[in-house]
């Protein structure tokens, strides 16, 4: 079978043409649509000052994603490989691989980036500016993740990269890092956090049913145990300057499955209108054996 070509007339973008998003630290050009070039690719510039970070980690199921380094030096997540790109250098990320960009610590970074066959995006762009100035809520583009093949994942490799950033004292201006605790003995002992907020990223570790005075709450009690761990869970997004609403991705792990919609009871009592992407996970069992449930929350704060 052969395969379509595009078709479209000769397309040329003007750079005083282009439409501007965002601004410094993170500045967007957008030149090229999918619609202007009949599918064929849709392109835009980002240009990155003084170590700020991109896009977050995200996948596309059905496009490539080229990354040419106009100028400076980028940091580009290529599923489990973190490579630095100069001037010039290209990378191109196939379809389905996590990736996501920053300029490399104490950098500039000037990139042109095209996205291959093309998907009309320029309204998620657009979304992004207007979550950022607080005109819409940040749900609002993670109910596009299929319209606009943009689907954000999770990444702990772009995550220590961001972490050793700060560890080294490169963390772009742009990023601040919070560690926020519980009281727990076992965070130093573990060396752990109940969770972090490095910049508008926030990460709330597996959260167990704990007791107000110690123990378990509700043993036994599937649903009971998945408020508990919401309520821990919710008090440590409010410490780092988040809320539920801002919850983009959740997983529920409990030691019986079978038990899922008991959890599943709770988790839509408080997200029931946020919808993040969530993930219901089976483990043999827990450090404690009368937890049942733990909960992991991801939220992204809008500027």
């Amino acid at each position: 079978m052969s395969t379509p070509v595009p078709s479209h007339h000769v397309v040329l973008v003007r750079q005083a043409e282009a439409e501007v998003v965002g601004g410094p630290p993170v500045t967007g050009r957008l030149y090229a649509d999918s619609s202007a070039t009949g599918g064929a690719l849709s392109s835009q510039r980002i240009t990155l000052q003084h170590g700020a970070a991109g896009a977050t980690p995200h996948h596309h199921t059905g496009s490539s994603e080229l990354f040419y380094v106009i100028s400076g030096t980028a940091e580009i997540l290529t599923g489990e490989r973190v490579l630095t790109a100069g001037e010039g250098d290209l990378i191109v990320v196939p379809p389905g691989t996590v990736h996501a960009f920053a300029a490399a610590p104490g950098s500039d970074a000037d990139l042109l980036i095209i996205l291959t066959p093309g998907v009309e995006r320029f309204e998620y762009f657009r979304q992004l500016q207007r979550i950022a100035a607080g005109q819409a809520p940040l749900e609002s583009v993670l109910r596009t993740q299929d319209l606009y093949d943009n689907h954000f994942d999770n990444s702990p490799i772009w995550q220590q990269a961001l972490a050793t950033r700060q560890q080294s004292g490169q963390t772009p201006m742009t990023t601040s890092r919070r560690l926020v605790s519980s009281g727990s003995p076992l965070e130093p002992e573990i060396g752990f956090s109940r969770a972090v907020r490095a910049g508008p990223y926030i990460w709330v570790a597996g959260t167990a049913p704990i007791a107000d005075g110690g123990g378990t709450t509700a043993p036994g009690d599937v649903f009971a145990q998945s408020v508990r761990c919401l309520d821990i869970a919710e008090q440590a997004l409010q410490e780092a300057g988040a809320s539920l609403a801002d919850v983009a991705r959740t997983r529920v792990m409990l030691t019986d499955i079978g038990q899922w919609r008991q959890a599943a009871r709770a988790h839509a009592q408080r997200f029931a209108q946020v919808r993040p992407v969530t993930t219901f996970i089976e483990v043999s069992r827990f450090v404690d054996p009368e937890w049942l449930v733990e909960f992991e929350l991801d939220a992204i704060v809008p500027d």
